[in-house]
């Protein structure tokens, strides 16, 4: 995708890569909805007492497997602000405050603090709609849309409602990111050298 864009855009500088990186991010972001059932059955298993003792295969004929793409429309809406900000990050980090004209070029240590910087910026740009839709899925609001659920959290809880769980999300898959990340930037440059 990032080759895609380039080849299409002259792009030179530090913003325009910047920008390229985390637009090819936010469409391949687009395109994780496919996995959407397997999320939607782990969610329900995490919020729902009732269906941890289900497989799988049970609650798929159950409930078809079109019920378990209820909530696509938010995990796009997560999904491609928060892999912009993911790749965006990561990539302003790199040409930005390291200066790096070539992101392969990065020590194992610069990969890892712009994983980091990229990481938490992206957990934190999605878990507004990632609340809304973990509500969704977890089956415990009903046949409610995904807009009525967000006017209750702002009415219940203000602003600070979309981001319940942010600190602990962060402290448990910023880590997986950050390793993931580092260890692929790593590959890449070395595969590419």
């Amino acid at each position: 995708m990032k080759e895609f864009l380039q080849s299409r855009y002259q792009i030179h500088d530090k913003i325009g890569k910047t920008l390229c990186d985390g637009l090819a991010g936010a469409v391949m972001g687009a395109g994780e909805v496919v996995l959407l059932p397997l999320n939607a059955l782990k969610t329900k298993a995490q919020t729902n007492a009732s269906h941890r003792s289900q497989d799988g295969l049970r609650m798929i004929r159950e409930r078809g497997i079109m019920k378990l793409y209820a909530g696509w429309q938010w995990t796009i809406a997560r999904n491609v602000p928060g892999s912009f900000a993911l790749f965006g990050t990561i990539a302003c980090v790199k040409h930005c405050a390291f200066g790096l004209s070539n992101p392969n070029e990065a020590t194992f240590l610069q990969n890892i603090a712009a994983s980091a910087a990229g990481s938490v910026a992206s957990i934190f740009v999605a878990c507004p709609f990632d609340v809304v839709k973990t509500r969704i899925q977890s089956g415990m609001f009903g046949e409610r849309t995904g807009m009525s659920i967000a006017a209750g959290i702002m009415q219940t809880h203000g602003m600070v409602g979309f981001f319940k769980g942010v600190c602990p999300k962060i402290a448990t898959v910023a880590p997986k990111m950050i390793f993931s990340f580092t260890i692929a930037q790593c590959l890449m440059s070395k595969i590419e050298q």
